[in-house]
């Protein structure tokens, strides 16, 4: 096998119970390896031999919010070092996949790319579009990360989101080196105020700045999330994500994550059932 999906799964245990929903949607869709990084805070019940679980030393990922995402790039880190696989897929705890996959659709997808994420078009309900997306990328990720380099026009940059990358290998250990590299060196300063960067920063400066050419865009179907497409879940979603903006998984995201992984398979809640229906009439 030449994927594997990566998960870090630490802090509440909510974030355990919404993993396992993650975990038992690859191993119904996919024949894929999982690596998942872990906190003490809780554990997982799945069980497969697909199953990689590696213990992550939590405290060493530094004070403060931003360090429970930055602690992404030291999972990575540890299913470079310890999963030989040529492609790696990062996801969030709280994503979910809805469909059979394989790997021959990841190089369909990514083509002659090396990484590639969803682009965030907007953030709903509220004025955030592309122009504010590009301002705070310039106020806060370029201006912590990479302060002396030129900043992306608006016209070639991206605002991606790293609910789900996918990646060759090479492309990703070069990335991860480079990143918790950075982070060292910064230690302590990853705040602005009431703002933080984290992992999806550097994936932003990374795409944007250092390597665009090795960058591409993903279809919006593989991180389809109700923050910033209309029409959740829509039909023909891959991926599909239930951030609550680093908030923690909400009541109700465990049952929406498993009504979605069992949609594929004729398990799906009567009332979904019923409202596909009236999609597909429309």
């Amino acid at each position: 096998m030449t994927v594997c999906v990566c998960l870090l799964v630490h802090g509440s245990r909510d974030y355990f119970a919404v993993a396992d929903e993650a975990i038992s949607s690859i191993l119904d869709h996919s024949r894929f390896d999982i690596f998942a990084a872990l906190g003490t805070e809780g554990r997982l019940r799945s069980r497969s031999s697909r199953l990689h679980r590696k213990a992550l030393d939590t405290a060493k990922s530094g004070t403060g919010r931003p360090y429970r995402f930055l602690l992404k790039f030291n999972a990575l880190q540890r299913c470079l070092e310890e999963m030989s696989h040529d492609h790696i897929i990062l996801m969030d705890a709280d994503v979910v996949l809805t469909t059979d996959l394989a790997e021959a659709d990841l190089e369909t997808v990514l083509g002659e790319a090396a990484i590639g994420m969803v682009v965030q078009p907007r953030v709903r309900g509220g004025q955030t579009g592309p122009a504010e997306l590009y301002d705070h990328y310039l106020r806060h990720a370029h201006a912590l990360i990479v302060p002396d380099r030129a900043a992306p026009d608006t016209e070639s940059f991206r605002y991606f989101n790293s609910g789900v990358v996918v990646a060759r290998r090479e492309a990703l250990m070069q990335l991860v080196d480079w990143a918790l590299s950075d982070i060292a060196a910064k230690r302590g300063r990853h705040e602005f105020g009431g703002h933080m960067v984290a992992d999806q920063d550097y994936f932003q400066v990374w795409a944007n700045v250092l390597r665009p050419w090795e960058c591409g865009e993903l279809p919006w179907s593989w991180n389809h999330c109700e923050h910033w497409d209309d029409g959740f879940p829509r039909d023909g979603t891959v991926f599909a994500h239930f951030s609550n903006f680093c908030n923690g998984p909400a009541a109700t995201t465990g049952r929406r994550m498993r009504t979605l992984r069992r949609a594929d398979d004729g398990r799906l809640w009567p009332f979904a059932a019923w409202l596909g229906r009236i999609r597909a009439v429309r």
